[in-house]
């Protein structure tokens, strides 16, 4: 079943043929397997949160017979109702941020990379969000978001922040005529901006 995505070749060291290759071209040849099937990995995340939001927005788990969008996640998609949600939520997002949306679908950013970013930026914002965010590391996206949070907190223009997802922090955009997408737009689930 692997062998179909990466050659079993690959998978023994290149030292072991004896073609010359030293340790660090073996790293380069797995980076490039692995840094392939990443991106596709997040395209799938694309396409789960677009079905997630149909899905949600019809209150299919109860469709299905089950009470809790929980139970339903969890024994049918091997997913939290959290992430399912976060899915949903992030699609909903990129909807409205063409740039961003962009920019993840060429692989120039990561799915985290864009969750956060779905969190902060506004479409008058999202060029700026986006220049901020190439060249660093998803934890150094999410330190510049809080940074960003922070300083706007001083200046008294404060946006609500949030615990957020696996990245620990995510920053919401204001209901000041700031874009903010809410929770009625997503079916209503709580916690869903």
């Amino acid at each position: 079943m692997d062998a179909d995505i990466v050659p079993t070749g690959v998978l023994v060291p290149p030292e072991a043929h004896g073609r010359g290759f030293s340790p660090h071209d073996s790293a380069l040849v797995l980076d490039g397997y692995l840094r392939r099937l990443a991106c596709q990995n997040a395209r799938c995340r694309g396409v789960l949160g677009r079905l997630a939001r149909k899905f949600l927005a019809r209150r299919g788990h109860h469709e299905l017979g089950f009470a809790r969008l929980g139970d339903y996640a969890r024994e049918r998609l091997g997913l939290s109702a959290r992430e399912l949600q976060s899915l949903a939520a992030v699609s909903a997002g990129l909807d409205g941020l063409p740039s961003i949306r962009g920019a993840f679908a060429s692989g120039d950013l990561s799915w985290s990379q864009a969750r956060l970013l779905v969190g902060v930026a506004t479409p008058d914002t999202e060029r700026d969000w986006l220049h901020r965010a190439r060249g660093r590391t998803v934890r150094a996206l999410a330190a510049c978001i809080r940074e960003g949070a922070a300083r706007a907190s001083d200046e008294g223009t404060a946006t609500t922040t949030s615990r957020g997802h696996d990245s620990g922090f995510v920053v919401r955009r204001g209901s000041s005529g700031s874009g903010a997408t809410s929770s009625s737009s997503l079916g209503g689930w709580p916690g869903i901006t």
